[in-house]
């Protein structure tokens, strides 16, 4: 897969991809990146911080990262800008309301655990659904749903690939100079890769424009034809 990935672009088309995908997702990629912050931060010190506080600290990012997301999806198909941005304040303040609700209740019980759930759900739903709402042709959704399942699997194994790397050099350093290092640092390295690198490569696959809408059954799984 990552011979066929790096054998298909240019780095100078990787590249160009990085800078749009970054511009295109720019609320997106500020989300995870405070939540790689946050983890980092709690790997280090999470004696000194209270369960409440870690709760917070990790599911707000990652679920706004998700309904931003979802939120610059669906903006894409909207032609007023003005909707569009009230509708994208008002679900954040909205999500921003849920989490502090749900951090007062913590630890969850049933209807606060319930909550938590279908808030993870409906925001992984709208971001391979928003965009269709319109859509009366299925296979525009199954396209754009197989591009994302593409994406995630090869910003997984990027991420893991890149971890190995990484976990091997760190090893090196150790044997060639004798250094005592922390276990704290290797999962860094796993933060990183996981809740940043991967991300950043996952948002490069999504289709823009034409190729979001796609109408053609070729590259689909026949399942799905």
């Amino acid at each position: 897969m990552m011979g066929k990935l790096f054998g298909r672009y240019s780095w100078k088309e990787l590249k160009d991809s990085f800078v749009a995908g970054c511009r295109r997702f720019p609320v997106v990629l500020l989300f995870f990146l405070i939540a790689t912050i946050n983890a980092i931060v709690l790997n280090h010190d999470n004696d000194s911080i209270s369960s409440r506080t870690e709760f917070l600290m990790m599911f707000y990012p990652l679920t706004a990262a998700l309904l931003s997301l979802a939120l610059r999806l669906w903006s894409e198909e909207v032609s007023k800008k003005s909707l569009s941005n009230m509708v994208q304040v008002i679900a954040h303040l909205l999500l921003l309301g849920g989490c502090f609700w749900l951090t007062s209740s913590w630890p969850l019980d049933t209807i606060q655990g319930t909550a938590f759930v279908a808030i993870v759900v409906a925001l992984v739903l709208g971001v391979f659904m928003v965009s269709f709402f319109r859509s009366k042709n299925d296979l525009t959704l199954w396209n754009f749903t197989f591009r994302l399942l593409q994406g995630l699997a090869i910003a997984f194994v990027v991420a893991i690939v890149l971890m190995a790397g990484l976990r091997l050099l760190i090893e090196s350093f150790k044997q060639l100079f004798g250094l005592d290092i922390d276990w704290h640092y290797y999962f860094d390295i796993f933060i990183v890769c996981g809740l940043l690198i991967a991300p950043v490569v996952f948002l490069q696959f999504i289709p823009n424009d034409e190729e979001k809408h796609n109408e053609s059954e070729n590259g689909l799984p026949k399942t799905l034809q």
